[in-house]
């Protein structure tokens, strides 16, 4: 399934010369397709460009072809360090990478794609990929990685497990003490 991405994600950039604008990693357990903001998004906003529909269309119709035999996607924002402009704050870095992971996932869910095994990100400028004291190594970090995998990433699983755990005992817990309560107020009467 993976190969069947890359290899269809692969000719599509080559034939459409998109070489600088979209990366492409292939490993045993994902393929991660990373798209520049420059191709995606309006400058500093998580509004979309036109030009980056087909773009998302053609990933979307790559996932669609092979999704029974994908565990998850998920979609993370990043920027680039905002210290380096006096305009902006680590408060809207973190913003803009989680909107825009958003933008990017309710686009392919609008699309068509089921949203069962989609999840989004937001990295801020905490993962960066180039040099943020370059403009060039800023542009370089402000990207959209959407990460499919074959097998789901172990840390969701613990942690669904462990909210789980939380919430049943939690929720024993609040029964036991209402009980407790009724008991009381039963004594009194």
């Amino acid at each position: 399934a993976l190969d069947e991405i890359y290899l269809e994600l692969s000719n599509y950039v080559k034939d459409n010369n998109l070489e600088g604008k979209i990366e492409l990693q292939n490993t045993d357990t994902y393929v991660k397709v990373s798209l520049k903001d420059v191709v995606l998004f309006v400058p500093d906003q998580s509004k979309m460009l036109p030009e980056s529909q087909p773009i998302l269309q053609e990933i979307e119709k790559a996932l669609t072809g092979v999704y029974q035999k994908i565990d998850h996607v998920t979609i993370g924002g990043h920027t680039a360090d905002p210290s380096n402009d006096k305009d902006k704050s680590s408060e809207f870095a973190w913003q803009l990478s989680s909107d825009r992971a958003v933008t990017v996932l309710n686009y392919l869910v609008n699309q068509g794609l089921p949203q069962s095994k989609l999840s989004i990100e937001g990295y801020s400028h905490f993962q960066p990929v180039a040099d943020n004291a370059t403009s060039d190594g800023r542009a370089k970090n402000r990207r959209v990685e959407i990460i499919i995998s074959k097998d789901k990433p172990e840390i969701s699983t613990a942690v669904t497990t462990a909210a789980t755990t939380v919430i049943t005992k939690e929720t024993t817990v609040a029964k036991t003490k209402k009980k407790a309560e009724k008991k009381a107020t039963k004594k009194k009467e």
